[in-house]
């Protein structure tokens, strides 16, 4: 993983890419993560939904994501609201990949994944509360509009 990253992107799973879909953190966020329902996303869980993310953006199934599938799974899940600044899809890419070539692989995409659950669980107890899940989406946004 290369020094670029930022308090990322790979929010993806909770925030790395889902923040540009859309998704909101929050209840509904922890509940679609919290596989064992026990209150908190553990590591496992965490990586689970980074994968999932990985796979919906990855729409040939090549293992690679390019800005042009996230543009278009952007597009398709728009809410319409086109006033709001948006990130682009391939500075999104940039901020994980860890070979520069502007294409995110599966391993970038887990590593920044994991990068962010890192520095999301402030606790360091293993797993993210909704107060941690929320106050990193926060975090991103501030960062990263749109």
């Amino acid at each position: 993983m290369n020094s670029r990253i930022r308090f990322p992107l790979a929010a993806l799973a909770a925030g790395s890419l889902l923040s540009s879909f859309g998704a909101a953190a929050g209840d509904d966020k922890m509940q679609s993560m919290d596989a064992d329902n026990n209150g908190a996303i553990s590591a496992a869980e965490h990586a689970a939904g980074a994968r999932q993310i990985f796979d919906t953006m990855d729409a040939d199934h090549d293992g690679r994501v390019t800005a042009a599938e996230i543009d278009a799974l952007r597009a398709s899940m728009s809410s319409g609201d086109a006033t709001k600044p948006q990130m682009s899809s391939a500075d999104k890419i940039r901020t994980i990949d860890a070979d520069g070539d502007g294409v995110l692989t599966s391993a970038e995409h887990d590593a920044g994944a994991q990068a962010m659950f890192t520095k999301m669980d402030v606790n360091g107890d293993g797993s993210l509360s909704l107060a941690e899940l929320q106050a990193g989406h926060a975090a991103l946004m501030q960062k990263n509009p749109g």
